[in-house]
């Protein structure tokens, strides 16, 4: 994976609250202080950081790499970049909103909730 898929990889994953379990969501705000050391330009540190994060919040790791694979990046040009960079702000964004107002998902969230309509 590269740094590009692994950032939409995980902004992707934020976008659900059930990606998350208990654990994950107390240690959000470390995951904020660590993302704030890094300007949005610093796309492999960011990366790395992700990575790292998830990694230590197993299933997290297996799902971002498994999302992150999914998404495969054009050829590099400058607007790449400022996609990446859009992508590094919202993740910075939603982390620190979610650390502020953590909403561990349900006990039994793991689950699989069916819809027989």
């Amino acid at each position: 994976m590269n740094y590009a898929q692994i950032i939409a990889g995980f902004r992707e994953l934020l976008e659900e609250s059930n990606n998350f379990d208990r654990q994950a969501w107390q240690d959000l705000p470390q995951l904020a202080q660590t993302l704030d050391q890094f300007s949005d330009d610093d796309f492999n540190p960011v990366a790395d950081a992700i990575v790292d994060w998830c990694a230590a919040h197993q299933p997290l790791g297996e799902n971002l790499r498994m999302v992150a694979v999914r998404w495969t990046p054009q050829k590099a040009n400058p607007a790449d970049e400022e996609g990446i960079k859009k992508n590094i702000s919202v993740i910075r964004e939603t982390v620190k909103q979610k650390a502020a107002n953590p909403q561990p998902p349900a006990p039994n969230s793991n689950q699989t909730v069916s819809n027989d309509d």
